[in-house]
């Protein structure tokens, strides 16, 4: 008897746990994330939204600090703190020894709106996986993956932005 009762109890247990849904109240709640029909749409409606939150708060001078993830050199994902006067990159160096970042890899030290226009293209290019996170306060991207082909390997994009500062004593470089 005693054996009886504790196959039903655990029977009872695992039909619990195996449920689609937990009932609260009159509504099913899904104790998991709905299904994104269309992830693509969904990246360019998360990136419109961050997009107009940055244009509203945006601060002129400002400063961040970008890694990448990726196969490639140990030099390439060195943090490169960036500082942005007016819209412009005004200096990147590589962390933690605050040395320049070389003049062949200038194209990688982006204002806020150079993340963005990288979101953009591959949404536009209808990449395999863009998923993205986004600072709630001012909208800039915190977190950036884009995987472009499925089907080929390392092609992966992955970026961090973080130490988000707004700098009011940034001055713009002296023209020699």
């Amino acid at each position: 008897m005693k054996l009886l009762i504790a196959a039903l109890l655990t029977a009872a247990s695992l039909s619990i746990c195996a449920a689609p849904s937990v009932i609260a109240g009159d509504k099913p709640v899904s104790p998991t994330k709905p299904i994104v029909k269309n992830p693509l749409a969904e990246a360019d409606r998360q990136l419109k939204a961050a997009e107009a939150k940055w244009k509203k708060k945006r601060p002129e001078h400002y400063s961040y600090t970008l890694q990448r993830s990726c196969f490639c050199a140990p030099d390439y994902r060195k943090p490169i703190e960036i500082r942005v006067f007016r819209g412009k990159v005004q200096q990147a160096s590589l962390l933690p020894e605050g040395t320049p970042l070389p003049a062949e890899r200038k194209a990688e030290a982006l204002p806020v709106e150079g993340l963005f226009r990288m979101i953009r293209e591959a949404i536009v290019n209808k990449s395999a996986s863009v998923t993205v996170k986004y600072n709630a306060t001012y909208g800039y991207p915190t977190s950036i993956s884009i995987d472009r082909d499925r089907m080929m390997a390392d092609e992966e994009v992955y970026l961090s932005a973080s130490n988000f500062k707004i700098a009011s004593g940034l001055k713009p470089k002296q023209q020699k």
